[in-house]
């Protein structure tokens, strides 16, 4: 993830770029998120107006949207940012405005992406995000990836909890196959 455009080597004869460079869109001008996306870097957009503007100037480069799922997840208030006041992503209640400025300017939304939380004990919860994460994706018709962001609870050292991961992959694969979704890339970091 893109926090500085000096990774990037913006302003720079030779930048080193990877297709998965991700810029998220909240932290930066709008120029500076078109130069980026002349580059090749995914773009990924959290907000109504800043997809619409960017559709409309640049309706070939496809971008990947962030959802707020409204899911309350994480190891406390501070760091749950899925929730319905989170300032973070476009809620899901908004992805009508989504369908509309893709048909009004013929852009390509090509990933979804969702972060609810740090420090994720609960895989029901997580499971919960995915769900909603899932029919979201059954509204777009040129998805090649869903991310499903990170928020795990880790060992620090011995004997800490951790999230169980080989479970959570169990029930997360037996939900995808579920769905009539088209075959696509997960992430989860």
């Amino acid at each position: 993830f893109i926090t500085s455009l000096n990774v990037l080597g913006v302003g720079n004869p030779l930048p080193l770029i990877c297709r998965w460079w991700w810029l998220f869109c909240r932290l930066f001008s709008f120029e500076e998120i078109e130069e980026v996306a002349q580059l090749g870097v995914q773009i990924n957009i959290d907000n109504l107006s800043v997809l619409e503007h960017f559709g409309t100037k640049h309706p070939k480069v496809p971008v990947c949207i962030r959802i707020n799922p409204h899911v309350m997840a994480g190891g406390n208030e501070n760091i749950s940012v899925g929730h319905i006041d989170s300032k973070f992503g476009i809620s899901i209640y908004q992805i009508p405005h989504v369908l509309r400025i893709v048909n009004n300017t013929n852009m390509t939304i090509n990933g979804i992406h969702m972060h609810t939380g740090s420090d994720i004990l609960d895989i029901e919860v997580f499971l919960y995000a995915a769900e909603i994460l899932f029919d979201t994706a059954k509204q777009f018709n040129n998805l090649e990836f869903l991310d499903f962001g990170s928020g795990f609870k880790v060992p620090y050292k011995k004997g800490d909890i951790e999230t169980n991961i080989e479970e959570l992959g169990k029930k997360l694969t037996k939900q995808y196959l579920s769905k009539s979704i088209n075959e696509i890339n997960f992430f989860i970091k």
